[in-house]
């Protein structure tokens, strides 16, 4: 029996220099679509913050460990690293944590048996 790797997820909390949100996140699309055709980068979500003009929030799940190995070594974080040094103010705010469970993710569960109607 095979052993499921665990998803592995990321939260980051990404304050801009100020007035360089908007560039920031225009940096965030651009390396989207970059991770949109990653194997195994399952959710790459960029968020924007009303009441926190400078913030930037990303969640990021891949299918496990070696899938955001995959990613970290690509074209998409390249991407940020390139640009970044001049939009963001002060150091990266990362959390990582292993996907346990929930509802409202658009990605589908291997362990999950739908009934096919």
């Amino acid at each position: 029996m095979e052993v499921a790797m665990p998803r592995v997820a990321f939260f980051a909390k990404v304050i801009a220099k100020p007035g360089q949100r908007a560039r920031l996140l225009a940096l965030f699309d651009k390396a989207s679509e970059h991770a949109q055709r990653e194997p195994g980068t399952l959710i790459y979500a960029v968020h924007a913050v009303d009441d926190e003009s400078d913030a930037v929030y990303l969640y990021e799940l891949y299918e496990d460990a070696q899938a955001h190995r995959r990613h970290s070594d690509g074209h998409a974080v390249a991407v940020l690293r390139a640009g970044l040094p001049e939009l963001v103010e002060e150091p990266i705010a990362v959390t990582k944590g292993l996907y346990h469970g929930g509802f409202g993710l658009c990605v589908e569960d291997p362990d999950d048996n739908p009934t096919e109607t």
